[in-house]
Formats: structure tokens, C-alpha cells, sequence
């Protein structure tokens, strides 16, 4: 066991990235950091601002840029740079839970629904018929499916597929 300082007395450490290029990155509640293995100790990356933003999950594209989301919206870091770009279009408010990137596409789950980010035109859209629920997890297949977990309304699986999203199907337990 390595013990990482990241120089707050507490942290809550809310998802782990580990890049193609063996760089690991922590979101945080305070922040986003990357660890620095020839010390064993982890740095804060290079954005005064991001030490007060709650970050919550984290995922990497085909160029290797680092996107990341929390209670301010979405982030995209350029690793080689270390530049950290917010995207201006991101409606505030919509704290994202979670991410997962399908081609070109993000899946932004948040409290108020299901949301797709185009990276290259960078635009945000509602996924239709998830508008109202909160989306706790997500995660794809090979098929290009993605699979939503919320909160007591089950799981949606959305597909994806010729770049269109629709709902294919929901699995509910009753009780």
C-alpha cells in the first residue's frame, strides 16, 4: 500500500481513471488531481478553479483528452497540456453523476435525466423519455448499447446504433 497525500486532512475520491498512457487521474470532491508515480504522491492539476468543484466520474476519447463532470458541468482536459476547458454550453445546475462515451458521443447522467454531448459539434441534447429521472450509472456494450441506472425507476437501456439514441428497453423490479 502507497499512501497518496493529497494535501487536504479528508477527501472523497469519487471516481479513478487510468489513461492509455498510464496516467492515473482522481476526481474528487475537491478537485481533480493525477498522480505523480516516480514520487508516490498525487499533485492537483494546474486550474485554481477546480479545487473548489465537486467532481464526480471521469472518462477518456480516442485523442486521449480527459473529460470529467460535477457540480459545475462538464470539463475537458487536455493531458499532454494539462488545460482544462469547460464547456460554456453545459446548462449549470445539472450536477453530473456519471459518463460514458460511445464513438463520438458522451452520456451524461444527472439528477434531472440523461443528456448526449456531442465532442466534435459540441452539442448537448436529452436523451427523450428520461427527462425526469435521476441517473445514477452508466455503462456500454459492445453493441453500442448503453445501459442507465436510476433512481426507482430501474434500468434503461438506450441504443445507440447509425447515431440515433432511443430507448429500447427498461427492466423494473416491483416489489
Amino acid at each position: 500500500i502507497i499512501p497518496v497525500d493529497f494535501g487536504f486532512p479528508t477527501i472523497d475520491v469519487r471516481a479513478v481513471l487510468k489513461t492509455r498512457k498510464e496516467q492515473i487521474y482522481f476526481a474528487t470532491d475537491r478537485g481533480l488531481f493525477t498522480l505523480n508515480k516516480d514520487k508516490f504522491s498525487a499533485k492537483l492539476l494546474p486550474l485554481a478553479s477546480t479545487a473548489s468543484i465537486s467532481l464526480t466520474c471521469l472518462v477518456e476519447d480516442k485523442q486521449e483528452n480527459i473529460w470529467t463532470g460535477g457540480n459545475e458541468g462538464l470539463f475537458k482536459i487536455l493531458p499532454d497540456k494539462q488545460i482544462i476547458q469547460q464547456s460554456k454550453l453545459y446548462p449549470l445546475g445539472q450536477n453530473i453523476k456519471t459518463i460514458q462515451l460511445v464513438e463520438n458521443t458522451l452520456f451524461l447522467g444527472t439528477m434531472r435525466g440523461l443528456f448526449t454531448y456531442n465532442i466534435q459539434n459540441e452539442l448537448f441534447k436529452p436523451v427523450s423519455g428520461l427527462e425526469n429521472s435521476t441517473i445514477l450509472s452508466l455503462t456500454t456494450d459492445k453493441a453500442r448499447n448503453v445501459y442507465a441506472g436510476t433512481d426507482n425507476d430501474g434500468i434503461y437501456v438506450i441504443n445507440t446504433y447509425n447515431n440515433l439514441t432511443k430507448i429500447t428497453g427498461k427492466y423494473h423490479t416491483s416489489t
